[in-house]
């Protein structure tokens, strides 16, 4: 098996790996944040959480991870199987070659050809088929990771609970969604701003009848 051929099937392995192995910390104990903006405070609680180490220590996350390397191993051994057989073949060509006639050696070569595609479609194939996997065994564990964390942030009455990994809130508190606020707020700035566009429209109009 050539270095091309081993870097696709090691891809969707080192991707696993690269999501799944590292470790930057534990979980940090709540912290009571508190921000100003001019003359209202907030103060909340604040816990921050590893998705990464999750991943890895989880039983859901080992579980996959082992699945996800079986796969690999088995596309492994059926592409090297592929390999030895497409060698095989060359190899026997080679020695009966000269021996041919000039329509067998053309055929031979067509089968030779055709061995190729095949491998490098089976190749291609299990390439995306890896990749594929991995998406969906990752989205799987993602979601659960998300319930499970929004379920303990509201056990444990939290503000915020944020995944050191990729620095973005999990969890945050219903009580801070301010987003009916500003759509009011949006509301009646844009009929603010069309009430003033009328009065212009009106004032320019009563000049323009004075100035004929």
């Amino acid at each position: 098996m050539n270095k091309k051929q081993s870097a696709i099937l090691l891809l969707g392995g080192l991707c696993f790996n690269v999501y799944a192995d590292q470790q930057v910390g534990n979980t940090k104990q709540a912290k009571s944040v508190e921000s100003t903006n001019n003359s209202n405070t907030f103060k909340g609680k604040v816990k921050v959480v590893n998705g990464y180490e999750v991943a890895a220590e989880s039983t859901q996350g080992k579980k996959i991870k082992q699945d996800f390397l079986q796969k690999k191993e088995n596309i492994e051994k059926e592409l090297q199987k592929k390999q030895a057989e497409l060698a095989t073949a060359h190899k026997e060509y080679t020695a009966k070659a000269p021996t041919l006639s000039e329509k067998a050696r053309r055929d031979e070569e067509k089968k030779l050809a055709k061995l190729e595609r095949d491998l490098k479609e089976q190749t291609q194939y299990a390439k995306e088929e890896l990749e594929s996997l991995m998406y969906l065994k990752t989205e799987e564990l993602g979601k659960t990771f998300e319930q499970i964390v929004q379920q303990y942030g509201k056990e444990q009455d939290l503000d915020f609970v944020i995944d050191r990994s990729s620095g973005r809130p999990v969890y945050v508190a219903e009580r801070l969604e301010c987003t009916d606020d500003i759509i009011v707020l949006m509301n009646k700035t844009d009929e603010k701003n069309k009430n003033i566009t009328t009065a212009n429209i009106g004032t320019s109009a009563s000049s323009a009848r004075k100035t004929t």
